[in-house]
């Protein structure tokens, strides 16, 4: 026995077990270090060991308080205050993760506590900025009933400053967010809201809320969370109004779909019209059925309205490809080229497609068409219109402007007359010719005039001759004319009508 080496002693010895404070020291060297969950372990075997001290379960509070576990938090409190009444850390702590989930009443109960135990000018400080935050709260509420949305939105933000973890002062901020245009802000912190608290029906009714204001995309999802919020709380009025609402815009918008598809143009007004006037405040569903009944206008060869309609929508969403394009189409049909080539630049700065790109090529050439002389609109005749037609126009509009009919007209309207048949002849010289109209119509030059048109070196002889062509018996007329050099220059025409 004598001889037993010191290493042997040593395995023989009894193991000895540690007491709580040895694990609450231990905690507290982990919570220094800023390891709070592993501070939040140490306690708890502190705790098993001697679950009748006070303190560690103050300690374990604090740990939770960081790591914002406030439900613990508190139930570590209160279990503190058991066992010791007196124990102001406990209940200042305590007022602490109160305030910070949003339960501003009891939170004033535990400071009120607190000061009974030990006058603190800091407790009393916290106190005042809880009694603050309790007022706004109260404020807020009443803002989001008046549906004063953006002072809401304020005060909102005033309270999530100071309490940003409390639920009732993000469902406040949340339904002011939806309701001043930023759904989707709010449903991006709705959705973790939702997976932290599943079973709570104001959180999975604004979540669905927020759904249906960031656009009809969504109403199948936002349809679903109405029925699991009356699931949740059957008598939630506001989720029975509002899954109502979206049925019976679902309905009312197929009806104009399919009036649409049906080419029923004013039904189809008439349907998205009255789908906008279900849910008014519903901006980005407002804007796709604006957008919509432009189409319907358009159709209905009703541009002003279907240009008003897109600009509606395009105020509402900046950056709504689809509201733009169709107002660049309108836009071309209502010979507004340059408005249009913008609009479609807007879209592919938006969505650079090859389809888009193409649009706004051809938008581009139509501008550069549009800026030539349009003989068609000179002639008053279609784009599509035969030869024909174009020389019966020519005959028509010709005889209005020949001397004999402006024989005592002023000089001033004799050149206007002049001007004006010269451009006659200029148009009917290229929409008759075939080779000259088709290089007009895809805008190239004629005759080397640079894309613009134009006869503007034509002597009165061939003014003459071009007149003759039409009004002569060889040229299917039943006039007949010649025409001289004037003294001053002028060319004259003499009829035998």
């Amino acid at each position: 026995i004598a001889s037993m080496t010191a290493k042997e002693s040593k395995e023989t010895e009894p193991e000895v077990e540690e007491d709580g404070t040895y694990f609450k020291n231990k905690g507290n060297e982990e919570y220094k270090k800023g390891r709070y969950q592993a501070a939040v372990d140490l306690y708890s075997q502190a705790i098993e060991r001697e679950p009748e001290t006070a303190a560690f379960y103050g300690n374990r509070s604090a740990a939770n308080m960081m790591l914002r576990n406030y439900k613990s938090c508190i139930m570590d409190c209160q279990k503190a205050l058991d066992l010791d009444p007196d124990y102001v850390k406990a209940h200042s702590r305590l007022a602490k993760a109160f305030f910070y989930t949003g339960e501003c009443v009891k939170s004033l109960e535990a400071y009120r506590a607190a000061l009974k135990v030990e006058i603190n000018p800091s407790l009393e400080k916290e106190m005042q900025l809880v009694q603050r935050c309790q007022a706004t709260a109260a404020k807020c509420r009443t803002l989001v009933n008046q549906k004063e949305w953006s002072s809401a939105l304020q005060h909102s933000k005033y309270l999530l400053k100071e309490a940003p973890d409390a639920l009732p002062f993000q469902l406040l901020h949340c339904e002011s967010l939806i309701h001043t245009g930023k759904p989707e802000d709010a449903q991006q912190v709705l959705t973790g809201l939702v997976y932290d608290n599943s079973n709570n029906p104001d959180v999975v009714f604004l979540r669905g809320l927020a759904l249906w204001m960031s656009g009809q995309h969504n109403i199948t999802a936002s349809i679903k969370h109405m029925r699991q919020t009356l699931e949740l709380e059957p008598d939630h009025s506001p989720a029975r109004e509002l899954l109502k609402r979206m049925r019976q815009f679902e309905t009312v918008k197929k009806e104009g779909n399919t009036a649409f598809s049906e080419k029923k143009w004013d039904a189809a007004i008439e349907a998205y019209t009255q789908a906008m006037e279900i849910d008014a405040e519903n901006k980005k569903v407002k804007s796709v059925l604006y957008c919509n009944r432009a189409a319907a206008y358009k159709e209905a060869g009703k541009l002003t309205e279907a240009i008003d309609d897109c600009t509606a929508a395009i105020d509402i969403d900046e950056n709504y490809t689809k509201a733009y394009i169709r107002r660049g189409r309108c836009l071309q049909l209502d010979e507004k080229h340059e408005r249009a080539v913008r609009d479609f630049e807007k879209a592919k700065q938006l969505e650079p497609t090859r389809e888009i790109q193409q649009e706004l090529r051809e938008a581009k050439e139509t501008l550069k068409r549009s800026k030539r002389k349009d003989y068609y609109k000179v002639l008053g005749v279609p784009k599509d219109a035969e030869e024909r037609q174009i020389k019966k126009a020519f005959r028509e509009a010709a005889l209005v402007y020949h001397p004999d009919k402006l024989a005592s007209a002023s000089q001033e309207e004799k050149d206007k007359g002049e001007a004006k048949f010269k451009e006659l002849q200029e148009a009917v010289d290229v929409l008759t010719d075939p080779q000259k109209r088709r290089r007009y119509d895809n805008g190239m030059d004629v005759d080397g005039c640079g894309g613009m048109g134009g006869m503007g070196g034509m002597s009165g002889d061939d003014l003459s001759s071009v007149f003759n062509m039409f009004f002569s018996p060889g040229g299917g007329g039943g006039f007949s004319s010649g025409g001289r050099r004037g003294g001053n220059g002028r060319t004259t025409f003499s009829f035998n009508l």
